[in-house]
């Protein structure tokens, strides 16, 4: 009887330690789901703040080339402006040079 006895208290203590460890092994799986949660929300996190520098880097950077541009076409546009205004005074300078000449025929 001694021998059962024995026996019977391996096997409750034996299934007693299988459901300390079945507790122990949720346990540690809910905390590796959070812990991987928490990464997955990290690199979320990571990714966009990455995208809106990108954003914001190429944003100065289309309006620099922007800016680039506006200067280039307003000097240029000065540049044909000059080139008009002389254009306009040389025949202003012609027709009163034609109508002088013909006052003086």
């Amino acid at each position: 009887m001694e021998y059962l006895e024995k026996i019977l208290k391996a096997e409750k203590e034996a299934r007693e330690l299988v459901e300390e460890a079945e507790v122990e092994a949720k346990k540690i799986v809910e905390e590796a789901r959070k812990r991987a949660d928490e990464i997955r929300q990290n690199a979320h996190r990571e990714v966009k703040k990455a995208e809106e520098n990108l954003r914001k880097k190429y944003e100065k950077e289309v309006e620099e080339e922007v800016s680039k541009i506006k200067k280039d076409f307003e000097r240029e546009l000065k540049k044909l402006r000059e080139i008009a205004e002389k254009r306009s005074e040389e025949i202003a300078e012609l027709i009163v040079k034609e109508i002088l000449e013909g006052l003086n025929a």
